[in-house]
């Protein structure tokens, strides 16, 4: 069995981000079945891994209406880019950061497992790629909806840390 990590955004203090992790195994359908932990998720000099974990977090809070982990994760630099599921190509730090924004002002709520995680760190860059699977959301319309997209994520180690610099999703066949 396969196991699948799961994020939901608990509160934060300065310089730390409170997560609550919990690993599912597939097919299994109620609660007891699953492996929680609480970590904290230092801003600094994360690995890649941690910064792709952050994302998620990131991702979470963004669901729940606040866009603010969302604009620490990523890049100030002009050259990012979001590729994102509901908007055509987002170029630059300052229009990436208004798009999630208005994302967050959406309330979709929900949850997002990631699956088929593969991280891939060439030194100063790295990218990960695997599916985002969303239950639990409102739609815009006001009506339940479920999302499942396949994601590229591109990162780059900066002053601090590794910050991301693309995100692109499609819908998952």
């Amino acid at each position: 069995m396969a196991l699948q990590r799961v994020f939901r955004r608990q509160g934060r203090a300065p310089g730390l981000s409170l997560v609550t992790s919990r690993l599912v195994m597939d097919g299994l359908s109620n609660g007891s079945d699953t492996i929680s932990a609480r970590c904290y998720l230092r801003t600094m000099d994360p690995t890649l891994s941690d910064a792709n974990d952050a994302f998620y977090e990131a991702l979470a809070a963004l669901l729940a209406g606040d866009a603010g982990p969302m604009e620490a994760v990523w890049s100030d630099a002009d050259d990012v880019s979001n590729l994102g599921p509901f908007v055509e190509r987002t170029d630059g730090a300052g229009a990436v950061r208004e798009q999630f924004r208005g994302e967050a002002g959406l309330n979709l709520g929900g949850q997002v497992v990631v699956t088929d995680l593969h991280i891939v760190d060439l030194g100063d860059v790295g990218y990960t790629t695997g599916v985002e699977n969303g239950t639990g959301h409102t739609g815009p319309d006001g009506q339940p909806m479920e999302l499942r997209h396949r994601f590229t994520n591109i990162f780059r180690r900066e002053p601090g840390g590794w910050r991301i610099v693309h995100h692109h999703t499609d819908r998952a066949s």
